[in-house]
Formats: structure tokens, sequence, C-alpha cells
């Protein structure tokens, strides 16, 4: 699932947009609108995490930019995550099974050995 990006708009805007109002850049090609800088922020879930981030950029197009290469990381803090090592099937951490007439033999060897008769 991609991740969403929005602008979050601070006291001292520039475009005059309430505090901590938010806008997306569909909403900001819109006729009439007041361009401001206030940063654009990423909000999603990546590797199993869902986290809300700030950008540090101002233009859609860096924001775009930053988004992809955490997309393409997979993970929020940029580094792509080590491979998971896949476990050992359990067949190979088995002994092999002893058949019946091992079994008897063993259980026989053990009364001989206890002198139980």
């Amino acid at each position: 699932m991609p991740l969403n990006l929005y602008r979050r708009h601070r006291l001292e805007c520039e475009g005059a947009h309430p505090e901590d109002f938010r806008s997306g850049e569909w909403e900001e090609r819109r006729r009439g609108w007041k361009a401001c800088n206030c940063v654009i922020h990423v909000s999603g879930t990546l590797g199993g995490k869902f986290k809300r981030r700030a950008t540090g950029r101002s233009t859609w197009e860096d924001a775009r930019a930053y988004a992809a290469a955490l997309e393409t990381a997979g993970s929020w803090n940029g580094q792509v995550a080590p491979p998971v090592k896949e476990p050992t099937p359990v067949a190979d951490q088995i002994a092999p099974r002893a058949t019946i007439a091992d079994a008897i033999n063993i259980f026989l060897e053990n009364r001989k050995a206890c002198r139980v008769r």
C-alpha cells in the first residue's frame, strides 16, 4: 500500500491556512489556493509498522521522491531490511525413528540388564 503525503500547516503559514490544517496535492492545485512553504508529511505502513513522519521537504516532487525511497527500502529508517532467515524444516531436526523390532530388542536388553524376568 503506498504511503500518503499531506502538507501540515504551521501557525506562521504564508498562505494564512489554519494551524495544523492538512491539505493534499490535489487540493493545492485548485484555482485560488494560496501557496505556502509548510512541510509535507508522510504516513503509512512499512515493514508492518504504521508511522507518521515529516519529510523535511516543502515541494511535492521532493516529498514524492523521499516517500519512494522509503517504499523501495521497505522500512522507515531508509535502509533495506536484511532478508528473513527461513527456519530449518522440522524433518531435519528429528532423529530417525526406531522400528518396532528395534524397540522390542532394546526393551528386552534393558530387562536382562536389570535382571527382571
